[in-house]
């Protein structure tokens, strides 16, 4: 599958008129059969910041995406409130390794609608691994993201892989509370990853943090692991 990362800046206090744009944009979005994921995410430290996270089902959907009504609809009507061009990074996914897993249409028909509810925090980390330890940085990692979507406070742990350079990553971790992240790390599987990756880091990991604005159904974030 493909996930494509677009990181959007808006101009100063558009936020909310962004957010009302791609709130209608992304509901129409999930409907397509080509999409299962379209999440709008802001930056806790910028609210002008952006970051769409779409993930397409097959390598034809994003062309057909552009093709949709609400899509020249959100285009056109953002237009002006760009602050920059729009940055899209493309990755292949890793985990969750089930198809239906990301599909946000079946999050919601089996963990059953909640609507509203707070808002989620969404950690996007960024990894570069060296060269050759791709492989063995994927084992690993995998371990730890099958354990990590049994916590109570996880919602979704995503890997993805950059499709440009197989040696980066992206942990797409989204928790349901601020006490889950400090929770997570003390957990054995994050210890045990993180002491087994510990060597293959080509650089030191950074991350950045976000709130969640779609799904604003809380249960359309969960990860369905059946």
């Amino acid at each position: 599958m493909l996930a494509v990362l677009v990181d959007v800046q808006v101009t100063p206090g558009s936020d909310g008129d962004f957010i009302t744009s791609s709130l209608d944009n992304a509901t129409n979005s999930i409907m397509e059969s080509g999409v299962s994921r379209f999440d709008v995410i802001q930056s806790d430290s910028d609210a002008d910041n952006f970051v769409l996270v779409e993930v397409y089902n097959n390598d034809d959907a994003p062309a057909a995406h552009k093709d949709t009504e609400h899509y020249l609809a959100w285009r056109d009507g953002v237009a002006d409130i760009m602050a920059r061009p729009r940055q899209a990074a493309k990755y292949r996914t890793i985990f969750p390794e089930k198809e239906s897993a990301w599909d946000v249409l079946n999050a919601l028909e089996v963990n059953g609608e909640n609507a509203g509810g707070d808002a989620l925090l969404c950690v996007h980390v960024y990894v570069r691994v060296k060269e050759g330890t791709e492989d063995a940085f994927i084992a690993a990692t995998l371990e730890n993201a099958r354990n990590s979507v049994q916590e109570a406070g996880i919602s979704r742990f995503d890997v993805l892989q950059a499709e440009d350079d197989s040696t980066r990553f992206l942990l797409n971790e989204v928790y349901k509370n601020s006490d889950a992240p400090a929770a997570h790390k003390e957990t054995q599987h994050y210890l045990t990853w993180r002491d087994t990756v510990a060597d293959m880091m080509a650089e030191p990991r950074s991350a950045k943090k976000y709130t969640s604005i779609f799904p604003p159904d809380t249960s359309g974030w969960d990860t369905v692991v059946a």
